[in-house]
């Protein structure tokens, strides 16, 4: 059989700047190569090429075509509208209608340049608004399926977002094959879909590079006390993460004697309101902002910690709790989206999410426990990459009618 060429259009993928942006994508396209053939878009916004006076003077130097892992991955670069300041639903719901605008101006060339060397058998849209108007009409000019991945919020909130409904609506209504990285979000989407087109595929984990490692001698390589009761959150600082919640449960447990330490693995837009949060609660000698981290180095993190805690106000199946499942270490997260699929009080706790007082009593749970290892490796295999690619390859068959 051929290889199945897959058109992957996204708003977010890995660069040598944040190396570690859906990179559970990556490791899925990455494990499918053998079956498949890859390109990659993803709409990346402008940034101005000043040095001295733009502080995201590096996020400039990002390329416009590279080759990732042998994957042809294209930016196009379209003018972002920032939804920071906006406070009203509608207004960013406009702010959303401009942008997709301005994301499908800058991409549809791109795609057009694609097709005409390179003719793709399946589109495959991560997100059903500016994903999804270039997607369908992609669909629609080429006669191609068109297939959607749900990840979180595009399944939760988007979905009730009155004035992007309509782009919303026709991106679903075009889809041919219909994927959710867990059952909560099929759940939570409020539209109707058919059952025969749905599946349920988590992202899965790379087994190959998350597994146990001496803890001392990864704490070691990283220039970290080899003693010291340390947790670990991985993933970007923002609101959705809840990373403020878990600083604030830092700060009580050094209030209340006990030493920890907590490492704070990633970046985004609240690093800055974070490290003064952590200066104004006086636990900078408690925690470490470590910046984002290559893919491999994540592993060597996750090791040299005692437990993983997430935070999140919202979820769809992260994969960084399976990830420190099968390094061997427990996980204390929010009882949020998909979460409570992997996680119970085998592999580690729940707690409400915006609780710190809750978040104090579990962390130092878990701290005192003594895990057992086998069964966390055990429940992390369940989302390996491997299954959710074969899942995934069997859900590109089906729209191909191929046995």
């Amino acid at each position: 059989m051929e290889k199945i060429k897959v058109l992957t259009l996204i708003g977010s993928f890995p660069t040598k700047i944040n190396p570690s942006a859906a990179i559970f994508v990556l490791n899925q396209l990455e494990h499918m190569k053998k079956d498949c053939q890859f390109k990659v878009v993803v709409p990346y916004a402008y940034v101005p090429n000043f040095k001295h006076i733009n502080p995201f003077y590096k996020f400039s130097k990002v390329p416009l075509i590279e080759d990732i892992s042998g994957i042809e991955v294209y930016r196009p670069r379209y003018l972002q509208i920032s939804r920071f300041f906006l406070f009203s639903s509608i207004l960013r719901s406009v702010a959303m209608l401009i942008e997709t605008a301005n994301i499908y101006l800058s991409a549809i060339s791109v795609l057009k340049n694609i097709e005409k060397r390179w003719k793709f058998d399946i589109i495959h849209v991560h997100g059903p608004i500016s994903e999804g108007v270039l997607g369908v009409s992609a669909k629609r000019m080429y006669k191609k399926p068109l297939a959607i991945t749900f990840h979180g919020e595009d399944a939760t909130i988007l979905s009730k977002m009155g004035l992007l409904g309509l782009i919303y609506r026709r991106t679903l209504k075009n889809c041919d094959a219909f994927i959710f990285v867990t059952g909560y979000l099929r759940k939570a989407l409020s539209q109707k879909l058919p059952d025969e087109k749905v599946a349920v595929i988590p992202s899965g984990y790379m087994i190959s590079r998350f597994k146990p490692m001496d803890r001392e001698k990864c704490a070691k390589r990283l220039g970290l006390p080899k003693r010291r009761k340390t947790i670990i959150f991985v993933g970007g600082f923002t609101e959705r993460k809840g990373v403020e919640y878990l600083l604030k449960a830092v700060g009580i447990i050094s209030k209340q004697g006990n030493d920890i330490m907590c490492l704070m693995v990633g970046g985004g837009k609240l690093m800055k309101r974070l490290q003064r949060l952590a200066h104004n609660l006086g636990i900078e000698g408690n925690v470490l902002f470590a910046g984002y981290r290559a893919p491999d180095e994540v592993p060597v993190w996750i090791n040299a910690s005692d437990v993983l805690v997430l935070p999140s106000l919202d979820e769809g199946l992260p994969n960084v709790v399976v990830e420190a499942l099968a390094c061997g270490k427990p996980v204390v997260a929010t009882n949020v989206g998909g979460i409570p699929d992997i996680v119970d009080d085998s592999v580690g706790y729940l707690v409400s999410p915006k609780d710190e007082n809750e978040l104090v009593s579990k962390i130092l749970m878990a701290l005192e426990r003594k895990w057992d290892r086998k069964k966390l490796m055990e429940r992390a295999g369940q989302f390996s990459v491997a299954k959710s690619a074969k899942k995934l390859m069997g859900v590109y068959k089906n729209m191909l009618k191929i046995r």
